[in-house]
């Protein structure tokens, strides 16, 4: 079974937020919320996610950075922003969807969601890498 595949399979049958997999091998998976689960694998092991497929619920234009920026191969979600599958598809990364939204809302359904107000309007990636850091050490 493909890589990716496998990463979607998990997603559904675990009920799992993200799962990360390389050459067969299912190397990070989490049933957290919110960006902090992608914020550690990329802190944590970014390398190890160089060319690896990706499984995720949601990707707002935070979560495409940091995916991004970890050179991952593909990547399918449930739902992604406009903006983050934009920044995807232009670092040439294989985005598949199940909806595509203007941008991802807060979890009450009534505002932008916190993390993707930080990306908004942030054009430099370190920058948007501190931001997202002090979100997740305030919001614990």
């Amino acid at each position: 079974m493909k890589d990716i595949e496998t990463a979607k399979n998990l997603l559904v049958e675990e009920n799992l937020t993200i799962v990360l997999v390389k050459k067969g091998e299912v190397f990070f998976k989490s049933k957290e919320r919110g960006i902090k689960p992608l914020y550690k694998a990329y802190t944590t092991m970014k390398n190890e996610m160089r060319g690896c497929s990706a499984a995720d619920k949601v990707v707002g234009t935070a979560a495409a950075w940091l995916y991004a920026n970890a050179d991952i191969k593909e990547l399918h979600c449930n739902v992604i922003a406009e903006k983050g599958s934009v920044l995807l598809k232009n670092k040439r990364i294989n985005v598949s969807s199940n909806l595509k939204v203007e941008y991802i809302k807060n979890r009450q359904k009534d505002d932008m969601c916190p993390v993707e107000k930080l990306a908004k309007d942030e054009t430099e990636f370190e920058m948007l890498l501190k931001k997202i850091n002090k979100f997740i050490l305030e919001n614990n």
